[in-house]
């Protein structure tokens, strides 16, 4: 995974979608939601 794609995650899925794929964003979410609690 890699950290540089964690800035565009306020942006929304939109955001993200053009800069990754499906997959990649499950172990984003992951980890960001892991990073909040």
């Amino acid at each position: 995974m890699n950290k540089h794609v964690l800035p565009i995650l306020p942006y929304g899925f939109n955001g993200l979608t053009s800069f990754i794929d499906e997959e990649t964003i499950i172990d984003v979410l992951n980890v960001y939601q892991t990073s909040l609690m």
